[in-house]
């Protein structure tokens, strides 16, 4: 798509397929999202279902329940551009102050514009803190073989999820004998290297 700019920004339908199947099975059983989901993951029903913001919102509480009040939420088919408004202003409150997450460039207007590139960057970084939000020991005790000589479970303990996740990407990476190691789940994972010898690892066929 080109912006007002002249600019152009670009994304793939498997992104819009990934983020549609992770929304459905993150809020299928909310009351509130029953008629807006399931998503269609093979079309670009994703931009249209967020522009409310109710499964803004819903997604963001899916992470912290408390970081948004839901007795502020205006709820329905039939919003107006105000009501609207609120609800995106308070997922991105949200967003910002209790989750802590880094959204730069991008308001509610984007959402109710429906601009693909500005919406799928807020959705990535909401799911990926569902994603990691899960990574603990308690629930993982094998996570304990990443520890690194010298550390203990307190040590183990203090790492934030994403980093228990890297550690676990380079223990697979060098159980395949590979010398290359990742510093982020970014960039370092973009040529899919990383990815191909972990799942080689989990599923050798």
């Amino acid at each position: 798509m080109e912006t007002e700019g002249g600019g152009k920004h670009t994304y793939s339908m498997e992104e819009v397929m990934t983020f549609s199947n992770m929304v459905n099975d993150t809020l299928k059983k909310d009351e509130d999202c029953q008629d807006k989901l399931p998503i269609n993951p093979g079309s670009d029903d994703l931009f249209h279902v967020f522009d409310d913001g109710i499964v803004l919102c819903k997604l963001i509480m899916a992470i912290d329940p408390e970081c948004i009040d839901r007795r502020a939420m205006n709820i329905g088919n039939n919003l107006n551009a105000y009501q609207i408004g609120e609800n995106l202003k308070l997922a991105f409150a949200a967003c910002k102050g209790s989750l802590g997450l880094k959204i730069v460039g991008v308001g509610p207007s984007d959402f109710m514009k429906k601009v693909p590139h500005l919406i799928l960057g807020v959705i990535w970084r909401v799911i990926r803190q569902i994603a990691v939000q899960h990574i603990m020991l308690k629930d993982c005790p094998e996570i304990m073989r990443l520890a690194e000589e010298g550390e203990t479970l307190e040590d183990l303990m203090k790492l934030p999820p994403e980093q228990i996740l890297i550690r676990w990407v380079n223990f697979h990476l060098a159980k395949n004998n590979q010398s290359r190691r990742i510093k982020n789940l970014g960039k370092d994972t973009a040529d899919s290297f990383a990815m191909y010898h972990v799942l080689n690892r989990l599923d050798p066929a």
